[in-house]
Formats: structure tokens, C-alpha cells, sequence
């Protein structure tokens, strides 16, 4: 049974307990599936468009394992003896009893095969795994678990009588059954909450609308959000705001700008103007015989959606992106209207590499599609870097010299020398003023959009423009404390040498430059080499490279080589990935990859000959 990595933690480094924080459980929030979802803005953060998509958990996904006799896990039961594993949860709201196990679980794997270590910050049991209210008894809906990326059928909290449930339109409070309406224009439509709330209990919530959520919020006020899995599941003038562990919810869309500048100017052809017929539009290519990867880009300057579907190879077979290849798919997940597409992306598909004429098949309703193709020809052994200070105290003059800026870009070069790529030629700029100010503190997904739109076309030709943004900020405020993000990439992978768009580079915070702070098990780090490891994970991402695990074992990078974190209960300590420098909490000692990883990295046209 596979599932699909959680794609947008897939571009998020974190900060881990060995790594300076001092609570390891808040550490770890990132990847929590949770009922109250911590955010650290006393206001909802303008999120950019970002789906996350679960893949089906296959046919055996709803069948626990139902022991030697007796009634199922999930099952009515009048007492524990009725049980096959020996209790009988009789509690308040367990309409007819409900079969579950002696234990409290804390992990999937303390549970039967095949059933759901459910949590929702009220009750705590092994549960049946469902995936719609369908498969569950009378009394019982498919819920979200805190403690697992499956649904487990649960007892249906209490429901409202009258009013719409929380996250549905409203003009005034007195169309709410939570009694309270967020205004349009700020959210269009209005968007009918419960303010105050503890726990998914206190939201109003529909027999039919099992996913609304307490967004708790520190020094702000709780209110219940409508939870989603992608931006499909929003009403319109709203997207899926991810939160961590496979979940989002449903927020305005702050409509980040989609609009590179100058691409006449670029040093290479950039085509534009395709129309959709019929929901398609279809993208024919050449690859030369002596090419050795190359980076397809469509993007759609009219903001549409774009999904990739399939390339027709020279020898008439075809890459099905809705097949093994589907995790090229994920740029598209990110940014509806981008999906940079490497061939091959793993060394395991080097035999979809061809010369002659290709056809790329993409699905969208654009009359504004572009698309550019870079080839390789060779391994690449170098990358180039745009460096911008966002208000760190530094000037671009200064950046040159500073010791501990290039201690930590001396680091960055060490790991990666280790894989054969050297650090070429960096330049740096300063961002100043207005932008400097929104800017030097990231608090939001739009945040994040809006800086790396502020890159430009580097001068110098060709070459030049085949170089990664990295951006430096003061700090970083999209997690929930301590243990909240410390980097992230905006394109998985990013659009090689495209220039000024909401996908163009590479963030990550600067706080750690020029200090010490202890480590495990009391270990004292060096914060320009923590850094340094920081912008090689990022780095990392935006060339194509996945997290080696996710928690949960919820997903795994297509690499075939690399090491798999399959026990939920390892995670992170016991993981056999842990010192993986992609494995998705920073530490010190992350700085391996594998030989399949490093083939990713040197395919991406971004590292040059």
C-alpha cells in the first residue's frame, strides 16, 4: 500500500529537537494530522494556491485486521467480551458500542493492520480506517485523525439545527449555525465560523460536513475553518491553505501575480501564446542526439490551471504522468499554473530520454500557454547563485566579505562537493525599503511568493540566467513556534532560469548566521554551518529532490536507492534516512545523499558543465 507524499511539506524544512529547539513535540508539529491547528499570526495567512493531492490507499486500505473471531474493530458490541480485541467503548457518543482494542495508541502501528490510530484531542482508540461516511455505521462519519494520515469512522459530534455550518457563505451572523459571519470582501461571500472554539466539536458541522476544524491561533482568536485536500474542494475565490500533515483549509485566494517580465529578453526561445482546444493543448519538441537531460517548462501567463499529462517519445511510446511519472506532476500542485518537467528525473527512467521529436500533451483551458525547453549535454558539475539580503544587515558590498555569510557558503560548498557540484559564480543584491520592510520577516505563503517575484533576469547572457535565487530573510513565522520552518523552496522542482515569478528560488532564515547554540545531546553547533546545511536542503528541492521520508510513512521519495522511514513510531530519531540531507527535520549531520539522488541533481540544467 503507497501513498503520495505530502508534496508541500516536500518543499519545508523544519527546525528538529537536535537542532535547537527545546521541545521535541512542538518540533514536530509540521507533520501532524491535528484537530486544533497552531498558526503563529493572531490573523488566517494570505496562502497562495496550493494543492495538496493523497493518492488512494488502495483496496485494502478500509479491511483492519479482525483477529481470531468475534465482531470487527469498529464494530457495535454490548460489552468487551463481544470484541475480537477485547473492548468495547461504551462511552457517551459511541452509538451502539464501538470494538476497539485495550490500549490507547499514540501510531498507526500500535493499531491492527489495516485500521487508524484515531486522535481528536477528546477521545484516543484504534479505529476502523474508512474513506467516506459511506463505509461507516449509523452514528459514525469518516474523520480526520491527529495521529494519522488515514480516516478512522468516529462518533458524529453534536450538529447544528439551524444555520449553515461553519465555512459555507453567509451575508450576516444570523445565517450562521456557529453565529458568526466573516465579511466579504475581505473573505468573498462571507464565510460562516464559531469563534472561541477548543476542539472540532465546539464547529458547526453538517452531517455531511465532517472536515471543519478549531484553527487555534496564540494570542489571537480560535475560530473553525473548512478543511480540504486541494483547492477543488474550496468554494470559489478560495484555495487550500496546507497546515501540515496531508491537510489544509479553505482560505481566500490572494491572487499572487503571474507575470515574468521581459521574455524577449531571455537567451533562449521562449514560445508563447498557445490556445486550448478542448481542455488540451499539445506542445511538440525537439531533443538533440547528443543531449543527456533536459527541463521542459510549460507555464500559463493567464493564471490558468495546467496539468501535465503525457509525452509521445520518438519511438512512439509515452511517459504517463499519471503513472509511475506522477510525481512530476507536483510543480503543478504547487503552482497551478507552472510544472518545470526534467527528463529523465531519476536515474531508474534514464530509458525516457530520446532524441527527435517529442509531443507534450498538457490539460488546461489557457489561451496564454508558454513553454521553453534547456538541454543538457553533459553531468552538470557547477551552480551560480543570485544571492538577495531581505534585511539582515547586510549589504550586497558587504555580503562579499562578511565571515560568517561566506563560512556558511563555504559549508554549502563542502556538502556539495562531496556530490561533485561546486558553488560557481554568486552574486548579490540587496533588497531595500518598502520590500525590505514586508519582507525581512516571511509570515505568510503570499509572503513568500511576493519575495521571490522580486528576482531579476541576471545580465551575462546564457549562462547568467541558469543560475538559483537564494533569498536570506531576518526570520521565518509560518509554523507554529519554535519548531516551525526555517527554509523553503518554491518549486519542486523550480522553473531552471526563469526569473521573477512567485516559483523563482529559494528562502530560508539568516537568524542562525554567527552563533552557537547546543545540539544532541548537548552538542554545540555551529550556526554558519547549520545555515550553510539549511540552503543545501533547499537547495536540493528546487534542483528535484524529495524529502527521503515523510512522518507517518505517509510518503517516500522516487529514488530507488535511498533508505525509507516506514515505522511511524521511528520517526525521527530511529530512521534509518535521518542523516540524509534531504530528510525533511535539519540537523548537523544531515549531509548524505545517495548515488540516485545525486543523478537528480546533476540532470537538473541549473548544474552546468
Amino acid at each position: 500500500m503507497t501513498r503520495r507524499a505530502l508534496y508541500i511539506l516536500g518543499c519545508l524544512l523544519l527546525l528538529s529537537s537536535a537542532c535547537g529547539s527545546g521541545d521535541s513535540e512542538q518540533s514536530n508539529s509540521e507533520f501532524d494530522l491535528i484537530d486544533h491547528i497552531d498558526l503563529n499570526e493572531a490573523e488566517l495567512p494570505d496562502a497562495g494556491e496550493r494543492d495538496v493531492e493523497l493518492e488512494d490507499a488502495g483496496p485494502d486500505a478500509t479491511k483492519p485486521d479482525s483477529g481470531p473471531g468475534g465482531v470487527d474493530l469498529g464494530e457495535a458490541c454490548g460489552d468487551d467480551e463481544e470484541c475480537n480485541f477485547g473492548r468495547c467503548i461504551d462511552d457517551p457518543g459511541f452509538v451502539g458500542g464501538y470494538c476497539s482494542t485495550p490500549d490507547a495508541c499514540e501510531f498507526d502501528d500500535q493499531c491492527p493492520e489495516g485500521s487508524t490510530c484515531f486522535q481528536d484531542g477528546e477521545t484516543n482508540f484504534c479505529g476502523a480506517r474508512c474513506e467516506a461516511t459511506s463505509d461507516c455505521r449509523d452514528g459514525y462519519s469518516c474523520q480526520e485523525s491527529s495521529a494519522s494520515p488515514f480516516k478512522a469512522c468516529a462518533p458524529i459530534p453534536n450538529t447544528p439545527s439551524e444555520g449553515a455550518v461553519d465555512g459555507a457563505a453567509c451575508d450576516s451572523d444570523s445565517d450562521c449555525a456557529g453565529s458568526y459571519c466573516l465579511k466579504d470582501p475581505e473573505w468573498p461571500g462571507g464565510y460562516c465560523t464559531t469563534v472561541d472554539c477548543q476542539t472540532y466539536v465546539d464547529c458547526a458541522r453538517g452531517p455531511d460536513e465532517a472536515n471543519n476544524r478549531c484553527l487555534q491561533q496564540p494570542g489571537g482568536t480560535n475560530f473553525c475553518v473548512r478543511m480540504c485536500q486541494r483547492s477543488a474542494d474550496c468554494r470559489e475565490d478560495y484555495v487550500c491553505s496546507p497546515v501540515g500533515g496531508g491537510q489544509g483549509f479553505c482560505s481566500p485566494d490572494p491572487q499572487a501575480d503571474f507575470a515574468p517580465e521581459g521574455l524577449e529578453d531571455y537567451p533562449f526561445d521562449i514560445t508563447c501564446g498557445l490556445e486550448a482546444e478542448n481542455n488540451r493543448i499539445h506542445i511538440d519538441y525537439e531533443i538533440a542526439a547528443d543531449t543527456t537531460s533536459y527541463m521542459i517548462t510549460p507555464f500559463a501567463l493567464d493564471r490558468k490551471s495546467i496539468r501535465i499529462a503525457s509525452t509521445t517519445l520518438p519511438d512512439s511510446g509515452q511517459i504517463d504522468f499519471s503513472g509511475a511519472n506522477d510525481f512530476q506532476t507536483v510543480p503543478a500542485l504547487l503552482f497551478d499554473y507552472v510544472n518545470p518537467t526534467l527528463t529523465p528525473p531519476v536515474a531508474q527512467m534514464a530509458d525516457q530520454l530520446q532524441s527527435g521529436a517529442h509531443t507534450l500533451q498538457v490539460r488546461t483551458d489557457s489561451t496564454d500557454l508558454c513553454y521553453y525547453v534547456l538541454e543538457e549535454n553533459s553531468p552538470g558539475v557547477s551552480i551560480d547563485f543570485n544571492i538577495y539580503l531581505v534585511g539582515i544587515g547586510l549589504s550586497a558590498e558587504q555580503a562579499e566579505t562578511d565571515p560568517n555569510l561566506q563560512a556558511m557558503l563555504d559549508h554549502f560548498d563542502a556538502v556539495y562537493a562531496q556530490f561533485g557540484v561546486t558553488t560557481g559564480e554568486v552574486r548579490y543584491h540587496e533588497i531595500t525599503g518598502d520590500d525590505a520592510d514586508a519582507y525581512q520577516i516571511v509570515r505568510t505563503e503570499l509572503d513568500l511568493q511576493k519575495l521571490v517575484s522580486l528576482s531579476t533576469l541576471p545580465e551575462g547572457g546564457y549562462d547568467a540566467a541558469l543560475s538559483a535565487n537564494v533569498f536570506f530573510v531576518r526570520g521565518m513565522q509560518l509554523g507554529g513556534g519554535g519548531g516551525g520552518a526555517i527554509g523553503v523552496s518554491q518549486g519542486l522542482p523550480g522553473a531552471a532560469a526563469l526569473h521573477g515569478t512567485p516559483s523563482s528560488g529559494v528562502i530560508f532564515t539568516s537568524e542562525y548566521l554567527g552563533m552557537q547554540f547546543q545540539g544532541e545531546q548537548g552538542s554545540v553547533v555551529n550556526g554558519n554551518e547549520f545555515t550553510g546545511i539549511v540552503m543545501a536542503h533547499e537547495v536540493g528541492h528546487y534542483l528535484g529532490l524529495f524529502h527521503t521520508s515523510e512522518q507517518y510513512g505517509q510518503g517516500f521519495d522516487p529514488v530507488l536507492d535511498t533508505p525509507r522511514c516506514t515505522r511511524p513510531s521511528d520517526f525521527p530519531d530511529n530512521c534509518p534516512d535521518i542523516n540524509n540531507l534531504m530528510f525533511p527535520l535539519a540537523g548537523i549531520s544531515h549531509t548524505e545523499l545517495t548515488p540516485g539522488q545525486i543523478f537528480t541533481l546533476q540532470a537538473n540544467p541549473l548544474t552546468k558543465d
